[in-house]
């Protein structure tokens, strides 16, 4: 269980650095282009978000990722549970 807790805090840890890089990656503006900044998120325009809402699909997206999260979570379960196993083999 105790390498289950320090896979999470590692995943945990890359999830922050990934958000972080994302605002670091932009590029700056080239001089003469004007950059609006949008206070309020939901007045953004996001097309592929908008259809995907109004089709009723976003709903499937964010079920495969939750159910690949899923997975990838019950797996580090049971490879945590073997190596427990062999742990307490190995002391024996």
């Amino acid at each position: 269980m105790r390498m289950l807790k320090n896979w999470v805090l590692l995943l945990l840890l890359a999830l922050t650095l990934f958000i972080n890089n994302n605002a670091v990656a932009q590029t700056a503006p080239a001089a003469d282009e004007t950059v609006m900044v949008e206070a309020n998120s939901s007045t953004a325009n996001v097309e592929m978000a908008d259809q995907l809402r109004r089709d009723g699909k976003i709903y499937i997206v964010v079920g495969c990722v939750l159910v690949v999260l899923a997975g990838v979570l019950f797996y580090l379960v049971s490879i945590d549970r073997k190596v427990g196993r062999l742990e307490k083999q190995f002391r024996n």
